[in-house]
């Protein structure tokens, strides 16, 4: 039991023992932001995609001969045409290809149709002509975007 005496108010405390390290400090966790903002910029080039992407495909598809036919018998009330992508609304719900549709999707040929557009102006259809070229913003985004997620990556993983 000579252990569990409390030391005499004249002795010494034991030494310290002192190593040659320096002391650890924690690191610092500076990547939070860094993560937050790629994975801001993910989200944003996603909601980019999502909104230019997705707006093509929510007419179904129509052969080019059943577009014809349905201008031709007053059935198109407009089109929107983007290169050679027409994309067109029905007068009323129209049974084309065994669907019924009130709107639809189609493809002029690569040689230009010279009657086709002659014919639009004849049956009243409301036609609107669209670039194929996307804006210059987006056109900036999308080739910026690549590099500063490989920028961003970097420096979430050199970190």
């Amino acid at each position: 039991m000579a252990n569990s005496r409390a030391p005499s108010p004249g002795s010494k405390p034991p030494p310290e023992v002192r190593s040659s390290m320096p002391p650890q400090v924690p690191p610092e966790r500076t990547g939070g932001a860094r993560l937050w903002i790629v994975l801001a910029m993910i989200l944003i080039g996603w909601a980019i995609y999502r909104h230019y992407a997705g707006e093509v495909d929510q007419q179904p598809p129509i052969a080019y001969t059943s577009f014809y036919k349905a201008v031709s018998d007053e059935k198109v009330e407009s089109v929107t045409l983007r290169g050679q992508s027409v994309l067109g609304k029905f007068k009323a719900p129209t049974e084309i290809e065994g669907h019924k549709l009130t709107t639809f999707r189609s493809m002029v040929p690569e040689q230009e149709d010279r009657d086709l557009l002659p014919l639009l102006r004849d049956k009243g259809v409301k036609v609107d002509v669209h670039s194929e070229e996307q804006s210059a913003v987006l056109q900036l985004l999308i080739s910026v975007l690549p590099l500063l997620l490989i920028i961003g990556a970097g420096m979430w993983l050199s970190r």
